[in-house]
């Protein structure tokens, strides 16, 4: 009776639709956490993954019991579990349930944390109110825009954020041969160019993630992402970049794939009336080659 209500309760705290989804979720919090999530506390972390698959992403092990399996004192999980709330791995919730106070430990989704200000226009894009942005032939070449010189103070300050994330490397950083296998190797080849840290590579290839998630693509060409990427970054060298790289990045890529996509809806568009013979058949094709063509599902 109390595992039902347990279960019943936990319903509401679900994250993951699948013990894989959820696996990858720790795993992403976990490499990102990096040196941060000691011992115990991955011991802990790893416990409580465990005992979440009933309703996935939540477990409502108590201490004593996650004590025992770690081999630790109560006192250090619950060390443990105030170390994995405060790097945003998870978190606690107590319900009071019919008389009964119910504990659970819920797994938080890992998500690039983008701030408001990266998608405050997002609206527009949807809108397909697109400039494109211009190719960029290198990122070794200066600018060569008649337009005045940006303050230099600005311009030396943005050259001395992105020398500091390229070149300052502390002794702990993983290079990016440590870049998790689910990143494109032809991405990662590119980016660590410029930022040779395998968090820094994962967080920007997070950016990716979002922006394709943002327009219910399932995977965006990987040329028009490094294309995208290679074009931030001249941005920003450039003194072009009001915010940050991510956020820059992640407009681009919004642009990119939104502008591609209308761009081939409307050559199908023109291509379609040549099927007027058979045109239910023919409609149904080009459907097909849309989901195919924009969505990476073959059908």
């Amino acid at each position: 009776m109390i595992l039902k209500i347990y279960r019943s309760v936990a319903q509401r705290y679900k994250a993951f639709d699948s013990k894989k989804e959820m696996d990858e979720h720790v795993r992403a919090h976990v490499f990102a956490s990096g040196r941060k999530l000691h011992r115990n506390a991955r011991a802990v972390l790893d416990t409580i993954a465990r005992h979440s698959v009933a309703v996935y992403g939540v477990s409502w092990l108590n201490e004593e019991t996650i004590a025992e399996v770690v081999k630790v004192s109560e006192r250090t999980v619950k060390r443990a579990i105030d170390r994995l709330e405060s790097l945003g791995v998870g978190r606690r919730e107590v319900v009071e349930f019919q008389g009964m106070t119910l504990r659970y430990f819920v797994i938080n989704k890992y998500d690039l944390d983008l701030t408001e200000e990266c998608r405050e226009d997002d609206s527009k894009v949807s809108k397909v109110e697109i400039e494109e942005t211009p190719v960029v032939p290198t990122l070794e070449t200066d600018s060569d825009d008649d337009e005045p010189q940006r303050n230099s103070k600005t311009q030396e300050t943005q050259d001395q954020k992105i020398s500091k994330d390229v070149k300052n490397v502390s002794d702990d950083t993983l290079d990016a041969s440590y870049t998790p296998s689910n990143v494109p190797e032809q991405f990662v080849s590119v980016v660590k160019t410029f930022f040779n840290d395998a968090k820094k590579i994962y967080r920007i290839w997070g950016v990716v993630n979002s922006a394709t998630k943002k327009l219910d693509v399932i995977q965006a060409p990987i040329e028009t992402v490094i294309q995208a990427f290679k074009e931030s970054v001249f941005a920003f060298k450039a003194g072009r970049v009001r915010k940050t790289l991510e956020c820059f990045l992640y407009g681009t890529l919004l642009n990119k794939i939104t502008l591609t996509r209308r761009q081939s809806y409307e050559q199908k568009q023109y291509i379609s009336p040549l099927f007027e013979e058979n045109d239910q058949i023919y409609t149904l094709r080009y459907q097909l080659n849309f989901i195919d063509d924009f969505y990476g599902v073959s059908v």
